[in-house]
């Protein structure tokens, strides 16, 4: 295609964008367009499927709702650019610069192109994904189902409501963009950065998230049903699960144990969830009575209400729970972790043992405490009478009508800083 060609192509775009009869819509279908000055040009609507527009400049163009599928556009100029509901399936992107750039609606799922070729004839053309590097882009409700942007740079960017299911992600660079309301189902997010990015309501079932970076992550509302989170670093996460998003094996596990309790051992099982990651999740009033959660993690996770009567929580890590109002008479929490954890109102006081008739027999059994850590936690109105307090750390821990009746308090390690 000559340059004269081409601008005759661009100015009957115009026309027809114009409704002007004399128009016509530009047809770049698989032409050669390399290294081309684009910048500004207004080609809504254009066909371009498998364009090739590599290193070309297309700074502030306006290329929304075309078509797009296959194109090159490998280290091209789209700074700024408007690609809005294009049809991008399958487009080349390696190198482009996308900073700016508006995506809202886009199809970017995979995609290959038919090519004629007069000695090999038609020949089906896999198109291959490669790194995207994009900082500010608008993504919003693109869909990007299975493309494969493994080891992108997708920064501050606009993702929400993006379809991302079954996106390959992994060691992406996805931080402190927004991802709420993105479908990530089956998604693979293992090393990928997301610290302080938005995945608020997103949908994570099923997702790869092992040994993701979630620092200061949003992730309110996210459905995380069988998402794999193993070595994930949550640290100042914003996260709540609902019980409903624990693993099935755990929920039956908890399921089973309530009814273990409700019969009293007639039917169901007593839990063993020794072990289990139960972190950020919404478990009010939850019974856990006589389990053991020995060296469970339920940090963030909100147990308001919660019963823990003579449960087994040896080293448990509760860092920054919500227990207010939780009953954990009775319970083992030798070297537990409440770091900041909320025990407003919580009972920590001795547990009345049942006779051989299931009878109240009289025998008080002290929650053991000892080695835990309750530094900064809030203690208002928690009840400790009797408790076993041996190496109990309570630096910064805050005291309003905190009851440590018949204890040692002689023994509460550093409770007077």
């Amino acid at each position: 295609m000559t340059p004269t060609d081409l601008i005759e192509i661009l100015e009957k775009h115009q026309s027809w964008l114009s409704n002007d009869p004399r128009g016509a819509r530009a047809n770049f279908t698989l032409q050669d367009l390399y290294c081309s000055s684009l910048k500004g040009v207004r080609l809504k609507g254009a066909k371009m499927a498998g364009t090739n527009l590599a290193n070309s400049d297309l700074m502030h163009a306006d290329l929304r709702e075309c078509d797009l599928y296959g194109a090159s556009l490998a280290e091209a100029d789209l700074r700024m650019a408007r690609l809005n509901d294009s049809d991008m399936r399958g487009v080349i992107l390696r190198g482009a610069n996308l900073t700016g750039a508006v995506l809202a609606g886009v199809d970017m799922r995979e995609g290959a192109l038919l090519k004629a070729d007069r000695k090999k004839g038609i020949e089906l053309v896999r198109l291959d994904y490669a790194a995207l590097s994009v900082e500010r882009a608008d993504f919003s409700g693109a869909n990007l189902a299975g493309a494969r942007l493994s080891n992108s740079a997708i920064i501050q960017s606009d993702l929400s409501r993006a379809k991302l299911k079954g996106a390959n992600l992994s060691g992406a660079n996805l931080r402190k963009s927004n991802l709420s309301g993105a479908d990530l189902t089956d998604a693979n997010l293992e090393n990928t950065d997301l610290s302080g990015a938005n995945l608020a309501g997103a949908n994570l079932r099923g997702a790869t998230l092992k040994n993701a970076n979630l620092t200061n992550a949003i992730l309110r509302g996210a459905e995380l049903e069988e998402a794999a989170l193993d070595g994930a670093i949550l640290d100042g996460a914003e996260l709540l699960r609902r019980g409903s998003d624990l693993p099935t094996s755990l929920r039956n596990i908890i399921r089973n144990h309530e009814r273990w309790i409700e019969t009293n051992g007639r039917r169901g099982e007593r839990a063993d969830l020794s072990n289990a990651d139960m972190r950020a999740v919404d478990l009010t009033n939850v019974n856990l009575s006589g389990a053991d959660l020995s060296d469970s993690v339920m940090a963030g996770a909100v147990l308001s209400g919660a019963k823990f009567v003579m449960s087994d929580l040896h080293g448990a890590d509760m860092t920054k729970a919500d227990l207010a109002g939780a009953d954990l008479k009775g319970a083992n929490l030798t070297y537990a972790k409440f770091r900041l954890a909320s025990l407003k109102r919580a009972n920590l006081g001795p547990a009345e043992l049942l006779d051989g008739n299931t009878n109240l027999g009289g025998r008080n059994w002290p929650t053991n405490l000892a080695g835990a850590d309750m530094t900064g936690a809030d203690l208002t109105g928690a009840d400790f009478s009797h408790a076993i307090t041996k190496d109990l750390v309570l630096i910064d821990a805050i005291f309003d009508h905190t009851s440590f009746t018949d204890t040692d308090i002689a023994t509460l390690a550093d409770a007077a800083d």
